[in-house]
């Protein structure tokens, strides 16, 4: 494993060189399991709209099909890096749209970003904090409602007794047997 965190890769398609404010970075989990992160770098709408078809196709026909690994196939990603606003049925028609990889926009961007620092959040979950614990079971407390549900049992009732038993819960009618 290279490192805990997206990198920049070196080895690029011959195919997508030549093609300007792109770069792959990848995640490896192990020597065969690598999750890839083409991002492309564009100024506006027009641009986007008229290229992200087209580098998803050569993605998808020139890249993931020489991937050895069934798992880095499906885990590629082709994110858009856009300097201005995408208009909203652009961003719903790029990102709605599956065919080879899972697409992203990530909109109104300076040209300080960390792009690395962007992956881990957005793909890997960076941003979660793993230190807090979940509650024990034993510190759960229930409403009085959930309660009432629990110590019923009420699996064996007919519909017309379930919807009776919640709606005396629910109003908190409590005149039952």
């Amino acid at each position: 494993m290279k490192e805990n965190s997206f990198y920049s890769v070196q080895e690029f398609p011959s195919i997508l060189k030549d093609d300007n404010g792109l770069c792959l970075y990848g995640f490896e989990l192990d020597k065969d399991n690598i999750i890839y992160a083409f991002v492309k770098f564009i100024s506006t709408n027009n641009e986007l709209a008229s290229g992200w078809f087209d580098l998803t196709q050569i993605v998808g026909t020139d890249f993931l099909c020489d991937l050895p690994s069934e798992f880095s196939r499906w885990n590629t990603y082709l994110i858009y890096v856009v300097k201005e606003n995408v208009s909203q049925e652009l961003k719903s028609t790029i990102e709605g749209n599956k065919i080879f990889v899972r697409k992203m926009i990530i909109e109104k961007v300076n040209d300080n970003i960390d792009i690395i620092k962007s992956l881990n959040t957005k793909l890997l979950g960076f941003d979660i904090d793993r230190t807090k614990k979940v509650d024990d079971d034993e510190h759960l407390s229930l409403s009085d409602i959930s309660e009432k549900i629990i110590s019923k049992s009420y699996s064996s009732f007919t519909k017309n007794e379930r919807n009776h038993f919640i709606s005396t819960i629910l109003l908190g009618n409590n005149n039952e047997n």
